[in-house]
């Protein structure tokens, strides 16, 4: 009985998980019923194993229409089941790819406005090095005292120019901190998505171009396992307890 016990739990435990994903996907497809779509759900669920149960115990004296309905039935339910299991897989998958996606288009921004920057620190460098030049041409034809006076007359305009590449400099600054906070989080993904990078490249010839029909091969195998193992589990757990008890259907 210890094993029946077992086969049992086993089967709860496996709808369990099942009903949860289920549900908790198919609220996501219907968000403005979810709290319908929750009390429907666990009906559901428990209804289905039931009838699993009832089917196998009754099936010589059940008579053809009730067979005719319940074994649909359950079998529509695990389908359910199933697109729900799918849902809640794939919405965890997009969501995370979401979130990476957005931490990229931030970098790019980012790294837009960097290269604007560095080009105005370019631009007013190329302004303060012609001035550099113009001084050194006086200074190499012996006009040392012209040479002074343009020195003056570029001060104020030197001074623009340094204040244009300080500012620009500054602010590159904070944007290469967060440019490396978004790239960390951009690795974060990246280490997180990597087993089923190397699931990818054992299928698929360019594993990172199939990535996603990876992870929706996965999914699928998760979800053909899922809500049938408990099922059967249960028609199981049933045969386990008639052999046990000496029943027989």
């Amino acid at each position: 009985m210890g094993y029946v016990a077992l086969l049992f739990l086993s089967a709860l435990g496996v709808s369990a998980v099942a009903g949860y994903f289920s549900i908790v996907g198919l609220m996501a497809i219907f968000p403005a019923a979810a709290m319908s779509i929750l009390a429907m759900g666990i009906v559901l669920e428990i209804a289905k194993l039931v009838t699993a149960s009832w089917l196998y115990q009754n099936w010589n004296s059940a008579n053809l229409l009730m067979k005719a309905y319940f074994v649909p039935a359950v079998a529509i339910l695990s389908i359910i089941t199933s697109m729900g299991i799918f849902g809640f897989l794939s919405k965890a998958h997009i969501d995370q790819g979401v979130e990476s996606g957005d931490a990229t288009a931030k970098i790019e921004r980012l790294d837009k406005a960097i290269q604007s920057n560095q080009r105005e620190v370019e631009r007013a460098q190329r302004t303060l090095d012609s001035f550099d030049e113009t001084l050194d041409r006086y200074t190499s034809l012996g006009f040392v005292t012209r040479g002074l006076d343009a020195r003056k007359e570029q001060k104020e305009e030197r001074e623009a120019m340094r204040d244009i590449i300080n500012k620009a400099e500054a602010e590159n600054d904070e944007l290469f901190d967060q440019r490396s906070e978004l790239s960390a989080e951009v690795r974060a993904f990246e280490v997180e998505v990597g087993p089923i990078k190397y699931i990818a490249d054992l299928i698929y010839e360019d594993g990172r171009a199939n990535l996603e029909e990876a992870v929706r091969a996965v999914i699928i195998m998760l979800v053909l396992v899922f809500d049938p193992l408990a099922i059967l589990l249960v028609v199981a757990a049933n045969m386990q307890l008639n052999t046990a008890t000496g029943k027989r259907i």
